[in-house]
């Protein structure tokens, strides 16, 4: 009787533990079609790297393109080809397989996804100390060099205070094999939360 008991437990523990629901990275071939902005970026000198007018991609201007949101259409070898949603212009985007998708670049589709999932819940960080998720956005604030921080935002109430975080939701940013670090893994949301206790 005692076996079939612990079975059981063992088993209802399993279903809760295996229950986190989280984001699932995007694969380079599946970035066709994702709708990305051109995030505000307070001190940004040299525009949206990696990105270009023509196949080079080098470059957009910070100007021109800030705020803005182009689809991604078409992909060849590394070289994406994405569509202004405002008025049609063709630009490029290079993502090279060691290279990363950039920072000041905000999928919606993550974004979206990650309040469907997060807001109003509560997680555990890595002291065990409850976190409620109260907010989730692009990082668009006023710190210097956000271009070298993360493309999301997320506010959390624990105990008394409200915290506020930058972060990925998940390694769809990173090199095409995934990061194989923990430091490169500390600032991504389902390393840093879990919806049971540790």
């Amino acid at each position: 009787m005692k076996i079939k008991i612990s079975l059981i437990a063992f088993l209802f523990i399993s279903l809760i533990v295996s229950s986190q629901e989280k984001l699932e990275k995007i694969s380079r071939d599946d970035l066709v079609g994702q709708k990305i902005k051109f995030l505000m970026d307070y001190n940004n000198k040299y525009g949206y790297q990696g990105f270009g007018k023509d196949k080079d991609a080098h470059h957009l201007d910070y100007e021109e393109y800030k705020q803005r949101v182009a689809t991604i259409n078409k992909k060849e070898g590394n070289l994406y080809t994405l569509t202004l949603d405002d008025n049609g212009e063709v630009v490029y985007f290079r993502f090279w397989d060691k290279g990363n998708f950039r920072n000041n670049i905000g999928i919606l589709s993550l974004l979206e996804n990650a309040k469907k999932l997060y807001l109003n819940k509560i997680f555990y960080n890595k002291f065990g100390e409850k976190c409620k998720i109260i907010e989730i956005e692009f990082a668009e604030d006023v710190r210097e060099n956000q271009q070298t921080l993360y493309p999301y935002n997320l506010k959390y109430i624990k105990a008394k205070d409200t915290i506020m975080t930058n972060l990925h939701f998940t390694e769809t940013y990173g090199p095409k094999d995934g990061y194989k670090y923990n430091f490169e893994k500390n600032n991504i949301f389902e390393y840093m939360f879990s919806n049971q206790k540790p």
